[in-house]
């Protein structure tokens, strides 16, 4: 019976150690912003395809003139994506219509590695997302991720 007690709370310890770990999205955003690959572009100075793409494979390494502009994400499975951006510059995603979506998160760091300085967390349909970055003069990586729902761990 003790030994039967010891495993049981042994695991509820373990158990409870993991939800202390960055998510798998964070630890994969982290390797790419590391190890790349890199695609470098030019920001898009207007929201449209000409912007150049972000993808979870690719990270993009926007450069701009001015304060700011504009890349495209395209989104085929909905639920939650992290936005991983390798400076904490201002961040907003749009639909293809203009409308703002707003993040479920928004931090300027993660566990996982720091070379996260800005995430942005938001729930996407299946479709095409502008970013409107504040990059500066500076460049910029971005790479993004799908995002595992918390409540769908805990199933």
């Amino acid at each position: 019976m003790k030994r039967l007690l010891l495993s049981l709370v042994t695991l509820a310890v373990a158990a409870c150690g993991a939800d202390d770990a960055p998510p798998e999205a964070d630890q994969l955003a982290c390797n790419h912003l590391q190890n790349g690959p890199f695609q470098e572009d030019v920001i898009g100075d207007v929201r449209d395809g000409t912007a150049p793409e972000v993808t979870a494979t690719v990270v993009a390494r926007l450069t701009a003139a001015s304060a700011g502009g504009f890349a495209w994400l395209g989104v085929d499975a909905a639920g939650d994506h992290g936005v991983y951006l390798s400076r904490d510059v201002t961040v907003e995603v749009t639909d293809a219509a203009g409308a703002v979506v707003t993040p479920t998160e928004d931090t300027t760091s993660s566990s996982a590695c720091g070379e996260i300085a800005h995430r942005v967390v938001v729930p996407l349909a299946v479709g095409v997302y502008y970013l409107e970055l504040g990059v500066g003069a500076d460049t910029l990586d971005v790479v993004t991720a799908a995002v595992e729902i918390d409540a769908q761990r805990d199933d």
